[in-house]
C-alpha cells in the first residue's frame, strides 16, 4: 500500500485489507502456506493527531505535526525518528524497531527461507531506514501493490535487493519502463550462437574439457559426482550400482566365452564365425560399458549466487522469473534452477541423484549409477544395442547346446519332451538360459524405444513427460537429421543451420504451457 500522504493525517489501517491479500498470494503460490497476521506491521499510531485534517492538525496539534511533516520528508534528522507523537502515539524509531523485529523473527522461524510480508507504504519505508540507515539517496515513492526486496541474514544484517518494483504487473507497466527493462535484457537475452559444427565429434573424455571448466570441475565443484581426469570423467553417486552391474553381467558373459561357446564351434573362438562376431559384441558392450557409466555426462557449472542483474526480475518467491525462449520459431519456457543459481539450458535438468544441472537430460540410470545425457548417451545406445545381439546369439548358441545334449542322450529322434528333460538336468545352463531370455527382452524393448525417440529428437525426459504435446518438437529435424546430431555433433542445440536461442521475459507470440522446460 502506497505512504499516507502528509497533506491528510488518515487513520492507520488495522490490516484488514493486508489479510485479503496475504491470503490471496497464499493461495496462488501454495494452499498449505501459513498466513499469520502481526499487529507490528500496522501502519502509525499517530496518537492525537489520528484521523484529523492537516489544517485541524496543525491548528490544535502544532507540534506533533511539525513532527510529523519532518517524518514525511526526504531527509530525517536522527533525533526527529525518536520523537513520539503525543496521545499514545509512536515515534518513528518505534515503528522502525517493531516492524524489523517482526520480519527478523519470521526469517527465524521460517524453513523455507522466505517471508512474503504485506503491509503499508510507511512500515515499508521504515524498513528501508532499517536496511539503509545511512543512506541520503532518494527512493521512489511505493505504489499499490509493488513489491520490494530484502535480505536478512543472521545476526540482523540488512541487504535492498529490489525496491518498489511493479513489473509483476502485467499490463500495468508503462510502455517506457517495458523499453527500459528489455533494454536492460538485451545484453544476455541472445544465449548461444554456432555458425559451424564442431570439428571433433565430441569426444570429450579423450580432449577434455576447456581450461576454465576443468579448473571449475577440479575445484569449485559442489555437487555428489567425483570427477576424475579434470573432468573427462565424473562417477555417479551411485556409483557402487556400477560395479554391481558389472559383477551381475560380465561375469555370466566370461563363463559363456569359456565354457559354453567353445561347445558348438572347432578350435578358438576368435577363429570361427560366430565366436568372432561374440568375441567383439563382447568388447564392445565392455567399452561402452565403462564409458556411458564414467564419462562426464554434461555437467553444468553452477553459480555460488544469484548473479546480480537477475535481481530485478524476482517472482514473489523471490526465485527469478521464468524466461522464453524462441528456438526454431517455436516458444519454450526455461527454468531458473535455484540449486545451481543458473537458467538451464534448452533440454537440461537437475539430476537430485547426482546433484547437477546436466547437458540434453535424458536418464539416470540406476544400473550404470550415472546420468545418460550428451555426452555418454551415444555410448549407452550402442550398449543396449549390442547387449540385445549378444544375448541373442548366446540364447541360439544355448539352443544348440541343448540340442546337441539330446541328441547325445536320445539319438537323432529326441523331441521336444526330451530338450526339457535335459534342461532339468543342469541348473545352471537352465538358469543362465532364462537369465538371457529376459536379460534380452530388457534390452530389446530398450534398443526399440531409443530408436523411435532417437528419429524424433525426443529424450526420455521429454518423452515420457510429454513436453511437446501438441507436436511441436524444434528440434525435430528429420530422422536423418537428428540422428546425426545426437549420435555426431551431440553438442549442437540444433541438427541444422545456425544455433540461434532468443530469450525474453515476455512469451514471442504465442505460447502453451505444454511446452515448457519447467521440469527438465
Amino acid at each position: 500500500m502506497p505512504p499516507r500522504s502528509h497533506d491528510v493525517a488518515d487513520k492507520a489501517g488495522d490490516l484488514k485489507r493486508a489479510s485479503v491479500t496475504a491470503s490471496a498470494i497464499a493461495e496462488a503460490l501454495c494452499k498449505s502456506m501459513e498466513v499469520r497476521k502481526d499487529t507490528r506491521l500496522n501502519e502509525w499510531n499517530l496518537g492525537s493527531i489520528e484521523g484529523m485534517r492537516k489544517d485541524d492538525a496543525a491548528a490544535q496539534h502544532a507540534d506533533d505535526w511539525a513532527v510529523f511533516s519532518q517524518w514525511c520528508s526526504t531527509n530525517v534528522a536522527e533525533e526527529v525518528t525518536r520523537h513520539t507523537i503525543s496521545g499514545g502515539g509512536e515515534s518513528m524509531e518505534q515503528v522502525r524497531q517493531r516492524a524489523a523485529l517482526c520480519i527478523e523473527e519470521a526469517c527465524c522461524e521460517t524453513t523455507a527461507g522466505l517471508v512474503i510480508a504485506v503491509t503499508h507504504g510507511g512500515v515499508l519505508g521504515q524498513l528501508l531506514r532499517h536496511a539503509e540507515p545511512n543512506s541520503v539517496e532518494p527512493r521512489p515513492t511505493p505504489t499499490n501493490a509493488c513489491i520490494s526486496r530484502f535480505r536478512v541474514q543472521p545476526g540482523g544484517q540488512w541487504e535492498v535487493l529490489s525496491w518498489a518494483t511493479s513489473d509483476h504487473l502485467s499490463g500495468d507497466a508503462s510502455p517506457v519502463a517495458a523499453t527500459q527493462m528489455n533494454h536492460k535484457l538485451a545484453g544476455y537475452c541472445d544465449l548461444v550462437r554456432i555458425k559451424e559444427p564442431p570439428p571433433r565429434l565430441g569426444l570429450t573424455f579423450v580432449f577434455g574439457p576447456e581450461k576454465s571448466f576443468s579448473e571449475y570441475l577440479t575445484t569449485r565443484y559442489r555437487g555428489s559426482s567425483t570427477i576424475l581426469c579434470g573432468g573427462r570423467f565424473a562417477l555417479g553417486q551411485l556409483w557402487p550400482n556400477s560395479v554391481s552391474t558389472f559383477a551381475l553381467t560380465f561375469l555370466p558373459g566370461y563363463w559363456y566365452l569359456r565354457d559354453q561357446l567353445p561347445l558348438v564351434i572347432d578350435g578358438p573362438i576368435w577363429l570361427d564365425p560366430l565366436g568372432l562376431v561374440q568375441l567383439v559384441l563382447g568388447i564392445t558392450i565392455l567399452v561402452c560399458f565403462l564409458l556411458a557409466s564414467t564419462i562426464n555426462p554434461g555437467i553444468i557449472p553452477r553459480n555460488e549466487s544469484m548473479p546480480q542483474e537477475l535481481e530485478q526480475h524476482l517472482d514473489l518467491r523471490g526465485v527469478p522469473c521464468h524466461r522464453f525462449l524462441k528456438i526454431s520459431n517455436i516458444t519454450l519456457k526455461q527454468k531458473y534452477c535455484t540449486t545451481c543459481n543458473i537458467f538451464r539450458p534448452p533440454r537440461s535438468k537437475h539430476c537430485s541423484f547426482c546433484d547437477n544441472c546436466v547437458l540434453r537430460f535424458d536418464h539416470h540410470c540406476t544400473w550404470l549409477g550415472n546420468c545418460v545425457a550428451l555426452y555418454n548417451y551415444r555410448y549407452f545406445v550402442v550398449l543396449i544395442y549390442s547387449s540385445t545381439i549378444f544375448l541373442m546369439l548366446c540364447i541360439y548358441v544355448n539352443s544348440v547346446v541343448y540340442g546337441m545334449q539330446a541328441h547325445q542322450e536320445f539319438g537323432p529322434d529326441y523331441g521336444v519332451l526330451d530338450v526339457l528333460y535335459v534342461l532339468t538336468e543342469d541348473a545352471w545352463l537352465l538358469l543362465f538360459f532364462v537369465y538371457c531370455l529376459f536379460l534380452m527382452l530388457a534390452v530389446l524393448l530398450l534398443s526399440v524405444y531409443h530408436t523411435v525417440i532417437s528419429i524424433q529428437n525426443l529424450t526420455t525426459n521429454e518423452h515420457v513427460k510429454n513436453y511437446y504435446r501438441d507436436g511441436h518438437n524444434p528440434f525435430d529435424y528429420g530422422p536423418y537429421k537428428n540422428c546425426r546430431q545426437i549420435y555426431c555433433y551431440p553438442e549442437l542445440v540444433l541438427p541444422e543451420g545456425e544455433d540461434k536461442i532468443e530469450a525474453d521475459y515476455v512469451p514471442f507470440g504465442s505460447y502453451s504451457d505444454g511446452q515448457s522446460f519447467d521440469e527438465l
